[in-house]
């Protein structure tokens, strides 16, 4: 609901009008501007998750623990932060070493690029569409028995 018509109702109400009028003619429910008239005036959304915290010092702290050692994993990291006495959740690790590229590959992994992503993507959209081919191939015809489907190019038999 804009934050707009509810203002202008408050405003139509404390001004006189009845809650039932401004209701009907703003097309607001009666229960949500009920409860924001006698809401004080110091409420605040508390659904809303806070604000990001900002990670500069734990990169610090990530940087100087993957330059000393570059074959730990975000796992293996977080453990090894955790023994040196700092509390940095395990997936605040995993975030920062995502964001600053510094998380290692798994045995065999592939490393995607934007080219080997459009080239995957090309063929399974190639691969689809054969597999479509054949239903766009099918059609209908009437025999004595009623209506039937006709393989011809899909099947090769009808």
């Amino acid at each position: 609901m804009p934050k707009k018509k509810v203002d202008c109702a408050l405003a139509c109400i404390s001004r006189g009008r009845t809650i039932r009028v401004v209701c009907t003619a703003l097309s607001i429910s009666r229960s949500n501007l009920l409860t924001k008239k006698t809401r004080s005036s110091d409420w605040a959304i508390l659904r809303k998750s806070p604000p990001k915290a900002d990670d500069a010092d734990q990169k610090n702290v990530i940087a100087s623990v993957v330059k000393d050692r570059a074959t730990y994993g975000y796992r293996r990291l977080w453990a090894r932060l955790k023994i040196d006495g700092r509390q940095i959740n395990h997936k605040r690790v995993y975030r920062v070493m995502r964001d600053e590229g510094w998380l290692l590959f798994r045995q065999g992994q592939k490393l995607w690029t934007l080219e080997s992503m459009k080239a995957h993507w090309r063929l399974r959209k190639a691969t689809l569409d054969g597999a479509l081919m054949g239903w766009n191939c099918l059609t209908t015809m009437e025999s004595a028995s009623g209506w039937h489907l006709h393989w011809t190019a899909a099947t090769g038999r009808s």
